[in-house]
């Protein structure tokens, strides 16, 4: 799967254990393409002379077009210098002990970082400073400097590397971009600056410096506009101060114009996060614009990252599961994307597409999202990702599974930008770095979602990919037993004790009853007592107060057969007096009980009546007070304006309420002057 003459092929590489691993991927750029549901690829044997020949200490540096990469080995070698696309040596930089190498825009320059030497130490080269710039053509040194510690972007260029902006201690130093040795030419002046950021634009150029809190001292963020290298800097034209704020990832869009300022502080003074505070701020480079972005959930900001068109930005912030919000250039929410446990932005390099992740202590849940429509076209999950990225054509988006971070099921997955997949994957014993090569931009089409297929849903989900749920144990059940017993005593307690109606119960309409499936136990039978035909007990739900008294029943007693001897006569009419005698004892208990439950009624209904005269009055003292205060300050200012005070609107609303409050009182039956 090599190159075609207008579209590159896209390269994804390893580093492993053995060395540096290429593998060539398919050109997925054609129009009208189904989603594909499993790609190839190829390994570029073109790199097998950097496979298991020594340790490579880093992954491979990429030139911003993705042409040219740096390789850099273990320390006594030099850094090579290597053609992306045939794989062969262009030359060697003689820095031996570098620890980050970086390249210029335009792939002029490589900077080189090593790290402090002692008093005595030599490090190989003639030149003292431990932060050098080399030219990747001639392989040359251009300049070196003396740099302590290590920080990204130690040194920045301009779009067109016409002007290099380098950090120094109070003070941003301009210099020509494209020939150092003529030295400083501008100075932007900032006490205790500790990061900048220019934006890509050109010829001019908007430079924000940061300084974080210290001493007492909020931090600050101040904007500044530098036309030429010759020309003096303007500004600061924005300025704003900002709190919990000891370091900040400032973020510049596409077109310059607009500045994120993401602040991050180890303490939160709060005490509402084990993880320091957190704070985003928007500033424009004309200065209209300096505030806080709004967020839609209170908590962290998570995440944030400008849409590569530079004309949107998302956030994710808020506590978990939190929102996700789309955000104009202006810092104005457009649209939410929902609620869910997500802390991961990434845009493909066209725009089109972006992923809503979880991923580092999260599970590893996805969401692909086609920008345009502002739709979601995919979901799916890859656990225990450590690293990922989009493919250049914007086609493919890979996750990593990488070491040191997880030292088992190292390698990789990619899938498709509409979330289907893994389309491909494989796996290594140990895997430190993977990444694609990247490509200038205009190279690859941009293109929509993949056509699906015949019958395919509206969203393409990877539900094959995802394990199914497994299945809920089914309850325990002895041998031999049917579950016939249990299903009847389940249906008794969820009917409340009676089965009548129910459906299967057996007393249901158009069913018999099934006396040798009643659960329900024999009713008492009293000896000498007849039993009570037709009668049902009543509903559990009756509270006493809702039972309503009854008649007293008559209850039949039916006399035995007559008896053998007269003893047994004599002892049964004995038992039958007895009976009548309990029964006539109970009906005047509850006669006696009746009569004493109605006269409490009475005198609980009085106290109530007497109890809401009471109130009623309260109410009534308590409005006729507030009517004469309210009356009584009618009255002063009426006099303050016969005695010459010209009232205001307000006042004149007030004097209109006299009437209202007099009528009020005389409603209320105030008999006292007012």
């Amino acid at each position: 799967m090599g190159e075609t003459k207008d579209i590159p092929a896209i390269k994804l590489f390893l580093r492993t254990k053995q060395g540096l691993e290429c593998l060539v991927g398919p050109n997925l750029s054609s129009n009208d393409m189904e989603v594909p549901t499993s790609i190839e690829f190829e390994t570029d044997t073109s790199f097998t002379e950097f496979s298991g020949a020594s340790k490579i200490q880093q992954p491979p540096i990429f030139s911003a077009d993705g042409a040219l990469m740096c390789i850099l080995r273990e320390p006594g070698l030099p850094i090579h210098i290597v053609d992306s696309n045939s794989g062969s040596l262009i030359g060697d930089i003689p820095c031996l002990d570098a620890q980050f190498v970086e390249w210029s825009p335009m792939g002029t320059f490589v900077t080189t970082w090593s790290r402090p030497l002692k008093t005595g130490q030599s490090n190989g080269s003639d030149c003292d400073g431990n932060f050098r710039v080399w030219s990747a053509t001639s392989l040359s040194l251009v300049a070196h400097y003396h740099q302590r510690t290590f920080k990204k972007n130690l040194i920045q260029w301009s779009a067109d590397e016409t002007m290099c902006f380098r950090l120094v201690s109070n003070e941003l130093h301009v210099s020509d971009g494209r020939d150092l040795a003529r030295g400083i030419l501008n100075k932007i002046h900032q006490k205790s600056v500790t990061q900048f950021r220019i934006s890509v634009t050109s010829p001019s150029v908007s430079v924000a410096l940061f300084t974080p809190e210290m001493s007492g001292n909020p931090a600050r963020c101040a904007l500044y506009r530098v036309g030429s290298g010759t020309e003096a800097p303007e500004g600061p034209i924005s300025s704003r101060t900002m709190f919990s704020a000891s370091e900040a990832n400032l973020m510049w869009n596409k077109q310059g114009t607009a500045l994120l300022v993401h602040t991050q502080s180890d303490v939160d003074s709060s005490n509402l996060s084990y993880y320091g505070a957190t704070g985003l701020f928007i500033m424009t480079a004309d200065g209209k614009v300096s505030a806080i972005v709004p967020q839609t959930k209170e908590g962290p900001t998570h995440d944030v990252c400008w849409s590569p068109l530079g004309d949107t930005f998302v956030v994710v912030a808020g506590n978990m599961p939190c929102n996700s919000t789309l955000y104009s250039v202006k810092g104005e929410p457009v649209y939410e994307f929902g609620s869910a446990h997500r802390n991961t932005i990434s845009f493909s390099p066209h725009g089109r597409f972006m992923v809503l992740a979880g991923f580092g202590n999260l599970a590893g849940e996805m969401d692909f999202y086609d920008m345009r429509r502002r739709k979601r076209i995919g979901s799916t999950s890859a656990h225990c990702t450590v690293s990922f990225g989009w493919s250049p054509c914007s086609r493919l988006f890979m996750t990593a599974t990488l070491a040191p971070r997880m030292n088992v099921d190292n390698g990789i997955k990619v899938y498709t930008c509409e979330g289907v997949g893994p389309v491909y994957s494989v796996r290594r014993d140990v895997c430190y770095d993977a990444l694609w090569r990247p490509a200038s931009s205009g190279l690859f089409p941009d293109k929509g979602p993949n056509r699906k297929p015949a019958g395919s849903q509206t969203d393409v989900k990877n539900a094959p990919s995802l394990p199914a749920p497994p299945a809920k144990p089914a309850a325990y059940r002895p041998p031999g037993s049917s579950g016939a017993l249990s299903g009847l005593i389940r249906r008794e307690r969820e009917s409340g004790g009676s089965s009548a109606g129910k459906p299967g119960s057996g007393t249901g309409p158009g069913k018999k009853p099934s006396p040798q499936h009643s659960l329900t136990q024999p009713q008492r039978v009293i000896p000498g007592l007849a039993p009570v035909p037709g009668k049902e007990a009543t509903q559990k739900s009756k509270t006493k107060k809702e039972k309503k008294p009854t008649a007293p029943v008559s209850i039949a007693v039916t006399p035995p057969p007559p008896p053998p001897s007269s003893s047994f006569a004599a002892a049964a009419a004995a038992i039958n007096a007895s009976v009548s005698e309990t029964q006539d004892t109970k009906i005047k208990a509850n006669s006696g009980k009746k009569q004493n439950d109605s006269a409490v009624k009475v005198i609980n209904n009085s106290e109530k009546e007497s109890n809401a005269d009471k109130d009623n009055e309260k109410e009534k003292e308590k409005r006729i007070k507030n009517a004469k205060k309210k009356l009584k300050g009618v009255q002063e200012l009426r006099a303050r304006v016969t005695a010459g005070l010209s009232p205001n609107a307000d006042q004149l609303a007030k004097l209109e309420t006299e009437i209202t409050l007099v009528k009020e009182l005389c409603e209320l039956g105030c008999k006292e002057p007012f």
